[in-house]
């Protein structure tokens, strides 16, 4: 039953992603339509959804229809269209009257005037139900380090707070502007990053070298980083029942804020306090319920106790799989050592390559001692860095789920924000892709009809949902509106561009200026087309996990003596 209604949830939300994605298309074709009849133009068919009709009907001379394919919609405009192109109609344009500039200007603008519209509409909903965004996007300070990162090697730590990036001020996290965190490093085009962090109350300037992630030729290419997370302090999701966390009290919708006297940052906090303060008592400090009146949170101390970590899966082949460990086995000690957090099992691991571990471990009621020698896996493109491994991984064992996202709050940004910052983030990405430009973003970073569903489809699955829909169709219709601006066939900035050298010049092209017209059109045309595969390339080994080989783990190759008995 419960897989029923998991497949009705994947279906609705599907339904959803497929009715705002149409609800875009027809818009912008409804611009044109309305212009068109407004200026008295010859208007073939109007229709909604592609593909073989399911309904049509002749109404006023139009042929309205309705396809069998959700994927958009269209208005045929014969005196504007490109038979070479487009193909022909019940009439050739020769046939029609000829239009005057100022109705081609008109009629190819209404439909980015349109999708403009439907963002200003969407963008006065958001100002008024506001948009959830997390304390990952609106911080500045970072909440994780990766080891032997970048960043690491730099010597950032968690709790730094990110002022300037080469040389430009930081506001927030998340974003395509120059004063974010991510777009300030994935878009930088120098060696060496530096970053004004401010730390016990002193502001350094930190130089950190950045990497790019290789990838395989049919891939996208890697963009710059330097390991670091933004700060987000958990917030509990559910709590496993009869677990350390369940007995230590931690409820749904608490936030984890201090452990011990030292804040927590993000979700290995917890563990790297452990890790420093090992056999300490762990008292971890949450916020929980609605704010006081001053706007901080009421908070409540717990006294907590983890105890192991659940192996969530064992590798073929590997050395776990040939001592006997099963999914689901709680580890709760190596070599008589108590482990209450993963990463100090993981380091007694790499301590004893080649050399019997004995795990106690719980497999329901029953208590099992295991024996297991880990050895270094074999090498390949997805885990270049190798160290010692029984071939597992892990799950914390404390009983505590956490929310993604953390804790949100809504946002009420005024209209004329919202439409700033989404046409910003077109002239950034315009200005990486620029030959000049020493960025690692390229072409293959920009994405697709399949990206811009798959996205709306990840936050159809939030509990903001439509909340957030709306604010990404700001971002989505203001694109459409200034990328079909651009004077490059078949986009209506090429109908407007040639309207005006029409309208400044006095008369229509002659014959041979025409046919050239009509190559740089089927040129354009085609470079668009061309593109957009390109782009849908990546798009789709994104949906199926292409964009980075998952990494896995292959071991030598056991003979029957090497197993046990």
């Amino acid at each position: 039953m419960h897989s029923f209604f998991a497949v009705l949830k994947v279906i609705g939300i599907l339904l959803e992603v497929i009715l705002i994605f149409n609800l875009l298309i027809i818009v912008h074709e409804l611009g044109h339509f309305l212009a068109a009849k407004w200026r008295g133009l010859h208007i073939e068919g109007f229709g909604i959804w592609f593909g073989k009709p399911i309904w049509q009907k002749r109404i006023g001379g139009v042929m309205y229809s309705l396809g069998c394919i959700p994927a958009g919609g269209f208005v045929k405009l014969p005196q504007l269209m490109d038979s070479a192109i487009e193909g022909q109609g019940e009439f050739a344009a020769k046939d029609l009257p000829k239009l005057k500039p100022l109705d081609k200007i008109i009629v190819a603008f209404a439909g980015p005037l349109f999708s403009f519209l439907l963002a200003v509409a969407f963008a006065i909903v958001v100002w008024q139900v506001g948009r959830p965004v997390s304390e990952g996007e609106r911080t500045t300070t970072i909440g994780f380090v990766q080891p032997d990162s970048p960043a690491a090697k730099a010597g950032l730590k968690p709790g730094d707070e990110i002022q300037r990036i080469d040389g430009h001020d930081i506001k927030r996290w998340g974003g395509q502007a120059q004063d974010t965190v991510m777009w300030s490093i994935v878009g930088s085009e120098e060696e060496r990053i530096r970053l004004d962090v401010k730390r016990d109350g002193k502001v350094e300037p930190i130089e950190v070298t950045p990497i790019v992630e290789p990838t395989k030729w049919y891939q996208r290419k890697g963009l710059k980083m330097i390991g670091i997370e933004a700060m987000n302090r958990p917030m509990v999701a559910t709590v496993v029942v009869g677990s350390a966390a369940d007995k230590a009290g931690f409820k749904p919708s608490d936030v984890l804020v201090r452990v011990g006297d030292d804040p927590i940052f993000g979700a290995n906090s917890i563990g790297e306090w452990m890790k420093a303060n090992p056999g300490k008592p762990i008292a971890v400090t949450v916020e929980r319920g609605a704010k006081n009146a001053d706007g901080t949170f009421p908070t409540t101390v717990l006294n907590f106790e983890p105890r192991g970590f659940t192996v969530g899966g064992v590798f073929p082949g590997s050395p776990a799989e040939a001592a006997g460990l099963k999914k689901g086995d709680r580890i709760v000690s190596a070599d008589e050592k108590p482990i209450v957090y993963g990463s100090s099992f993981i380091e007694h691991i790499w301590a004893h390559e080649g050399k019997v571990v004995t795990l106690a471990v719980e497999r329901g009621a029953e208590k099992v001692e295991v024996k297991v020698t880990p050895e270094l896996p074999l090498a390949s493109d997805a885990s270049p860095k190798l160290r010692p491994s029984i071939g597992i991984s892990i799950e914390p064992g404390d009983g505590l789920v956490f929310d993604q996202r953390g804790r949100t709050w809504p946002i009420y940004p005024h209209p004329g924000e919202q439409l700033s910052q989404a046409a910003g983030q077109i002239v950034e990405t315009v200005k990486k892709l620029l030959p000049t430009s020493k960025s690692s973003i390229g072409i293959q970073q920009l994405g697709g009809p399949v990206m811009m569903m798959r996205i709306y489809y990840m936050l159809f699955e939030s509990p903001d949902s439509w909340r957030l829909v709306l604010w990404f169709s700001v971002v989505i219709n203001v694109n459409l509106a200034l990328m079909n601006m651009l004077p490059i066939p078949p986009l209506d900035g090429s109908h407007i561009t040639l309207a005006l050298v029409e309208l400044i010049r006095g008369r229509p092209p002659g014959a041979r200026t025409a046919k050239m017209v009509e190559y740089v059109q089927i040129a354009g045309t085609l470079l668009v087309i061309g593109l957009m595969l390109f782009i849908t390339l990546f798009d789709v080994q994104d949906v199926f996990g292409g964009k980075k080989e998952k990494a896995t783990m292959r071991f030598k190759p056991r003979t029957a003596v090497e197993k046990p008995m």
